[in-house]
């Protein structure tokens, strides 16, 4: 299997299993604690498979520090949208946004030229996406859409920079386990600051869960890192943001949710952008 399929085949793993933990995150009642712990359960992955990988290069340092501390804006600025605005137009909007801040910013910073097709596909993939955050009714509350848009800037600035900090070091895996040990320590004295007590009395009553949580986090993290490392960062990127779709399905197998016209026309337009985006020309 050539990089290129290898890496379709990665990122499309990473989108299953990132609609899969928030799914899970969903299902609970402080969002803002699953989501700490998602964050910083990586942290105990990372202490394991360190050890037995190279320590990173010089210049993915300054990417991985990066990484870290824009989990922290990532976490703080989903929770608030989410706090504001549903969870089903929220999380589409701001994910909608991510192929097309890679896609812009790529060419300057990652030096990738993105032909016709490619524009057009991700473009597409986006639309289709962030269709769906305008499902059924207007957001309830408007300062939801400005955070979800600015969660989306964020998430497009971190796989940006973890496309371009990957590629700064022989080996993903060491990238990926120490992003994941520096996030444990900032996510830890985040937790004690933002609930206090709190946090180990929620954790307490869902452990199961999000653990669960975070080790499919753990996983999606790691194999898209894995395809930032084989393909091109727009097209890698779009094709993981088709996530939302995926979400959409689990919504509807699982939690009853309807999955109606407009839906299955997102769908059916991040599919046709998925096949626009892979063509040559």
């Amino acid at each position: 299997m050539d990089s290129p399929t290898l890496a379709v085949v990665f990122i499309l793993g990473s989108a299953v299993l990132h609609a899969l933990w928030n799914a899970l995150v969903k299902a609970g009642g402080d969002r803002l604690s699953e989501l700490i712990f998602v964050f910083g359960f990586g942290a105990l992955s990372g202490l394991v498979v360190a050890p037995f990988v190279p320590f990173p290069d010089a210049g993915a340092w300054p990417f991985i520090v990066a990484s870290a501390l824009i989990h922290v804006g990532y976490m703080f600025f989903l929770a608030e949208a989410y706090r504001f605005g549903d969870l089903s137009r929220v999380y589409p909007l701001a994910r909608g946004m991510v192929p097309l801040v890679v896609a812009g910013a790529a060419p300057a910073f990652a030096g990738e030229t993105l032909g016709p097709f490619q524009f057009a596909g991700i473009a597409l993939i986006s639309i289709g996406i962030a269709s769906l955050a305008f499902e059924r009714r207007t957001f309830d509350d408007p300062r939801s859409v400005g955070l979800a848009i600015a969660t989306g800037l964020i998430v497009g600035t971190l796989t940006l920079n973890d496309g371009i900090g990957v590629r700064q070091t022989e080996d993903a895996l060491s990238y990926m386990a120490w992003v994941f040990m520096i996030d444990g320590p900032i996510m830890a004295t985040v937790a004690w600051l933002a609930r206090g007590r709190l946090f180990l009395v929620y954790l307490r009553s869902r452990w199961r869960v999000m653990i669960g949580a975070g080790v499919v986090s753990t996983a999606s993290y790691g194999l898209a890192i894995a395809a930032f490392k084989l393909g091109a960062l727009a097209p890698v990127a779009a094709l993981r943001e088709t996530s939302v779709i995926i979400a959409a399905l689990i919504g509807t197998l699982f939690m009853g949710e309807p999955f109606g016209r407009r839906r299955l026309i997102a769908a059916t337009i991040v599919v046709a952008g998925t096949v626009v985006m892979n063509l040559r020309g």
